[in-house]
């Protein structure tokens, strides 16, 4: 079974405009709605361009992109393992997860300074010091309902990847079983029920509850699946198709991708139910012409993109950290471009550290431990 390296690339990238995003977000101008008033940061905002720092739409990715890959193997050999997968699947994730979060804890005790007034909302409202024991347990446990802003702002994405996680084999199933027009319809039905639970509980009942959120997340999973199933197809079908129709395709991949900041943005109906699943048409845009076109394919297999795709979950991981700390640190000290750069080369520095030192032994022992499992499994059928 051949890997996708172009994938991690567009996963490389992905992680790279969330770091941007966050870079961005820690500035009221970037993280209030200035759709409204005439300033030049809305041409970046409101516009396509908003591609280079779309971190949410990154998520989406990150969402349907783990659906394709991790449908993939299950829909090639059925007879997978459950628990050898799950092994895996939580070394993985969960392993960098915890050392980093060990790191956040830290980083906020030391460096936190209080609430910075000229900076946004979403700046002094993350990177908590003072966490309780729940708190930390939640943290810990990472799949339970908690306040996962707390400490890290990427921590609510990794929740919802590892509950996800844990069930999607027997989403497989159905995918495999069902045909697409049902998928589609079960997708697009837990969609929006997740998101309607989630505006009932959060916005008009004020319970938070991020369980809801899950079903919507899944349903973005379940489009990865069934774009992994239809993969061979797709790729003979795009790769008949014209040069001129590709960059079509190319482009509207880009505009659906940004659809939720250009598109009569200010009419918030238009975008309620919608946003994520015009991102996630986008999104499957980029998967297909990265698998099927040799150009972008070429493109997305350079050595440089290959590497950022190494590095991405680390980077992810830790670039909020690195830009809250710092920035609490030198705020006022020093020029913000300042502390960009710095918080830029930390974060790829802590990022390729974390990804040869935590990273690659977590995949290892992954490795180790399902080889292990196997032969015993294999051991276990063999009839006396």
């Amino acid at each position: 079974m051949n890997r996708y390296r172009q994938l991690d690339s567009l996963r490389g990238l992905a992680a790279l405009s969330v770091l941007l995003h966050h870079f961005l977000l820690i500035l009221p101008e970037f993280y209030k709605n200035t759709f409204s008033n005439v300033e030049k940061v809305n041409i970046m905002k409101y516009s396509p361009l908003h591609i280079f720092f779309a971190g949410h739409e990154a998520v989406v990715l990150f969402f349907v992109l783990s659906g394709f890959v991790l449908a993939i193997p299950m829909l090639v050999d059925r007879r997978s393992i459950y628990s050898m997968y799950l092994i895996k699947r939580i070394l993985r994730i969960y392993m960098p997860y915890i050392v980093a979060l060990f790191i956040s804890i830290i980083a906020a005790k030391i460096f936190y300074s209080g609430n910075i007034i000229e900076l946004s909302t979403w700046f002094n409202k993350t990177f908590e010091p003072d966490l309780n024991t729940q708190q930390i347990i939640q943290h810990f446990l990472l799949i339970p309902n908690f306040y996962n802003y707390k400490l890290n702002p990427v921590i609510w994405s990794l929740v919802q990847e590892m509950r996800i996680s844990i069930i999607f084999p027997f989403v497989v199933i159905f995918i495999s079983r069902f045909k697409s027009h049902y998928v589609i319809m079960t997708s697009l039905m837990l969609s929006f029920v997740g998101l309607t639970g989630d505006i009932l509980t959060n916005n008009a009942l004020y319970i938070p509850n991020d369980y809801f959120i899950t079903l919507h997340c899944l349903a973005l999973f379940i489009l990865g699946g069934l774009l992994a199933k239809h993969r061979n197809e797709l790729i003979q079908s795009v790769r008949t198709f014209t040069k001129s129709t590709k960059i079509i395709l190319l482009i509207s991949a880009i505009l659906t991708y940004t659809y939720a900041w250009w598109f009569f943005y200010s009419i918030r109906i238009v975008h309620l139910f919608i946003d994520d699943w015009m991102t996630a048409l986008g999104v499957s845009f980029f998967i297909i012409l990265a698998i099927s076109s040799y150009k972008v394919s070429k493109a997305l297999t350079l050595r440089p993109l290959i590497f950022m795709g190494n590095i991405s979950y680390s980077l992810y991981l830790y670039h909020s950290i690195v830009l809250l700390s710092i920035t609490h640190l030198l705020f006022g000290k020093v020029n913000i471009s300042i502390i960009w750069t710095l918080s830029l080369i930390i974060t790829f520095i802590v990022a390729v550290l974390s990804y040869y030192f935590v990273e690659q032994p977590s995949i290892k022992l992954g490795k180790e431990l399902t080889q292990i499992y196997k032969a015993k499994y294999k051991l276990s059928q063999v009839k006396p």
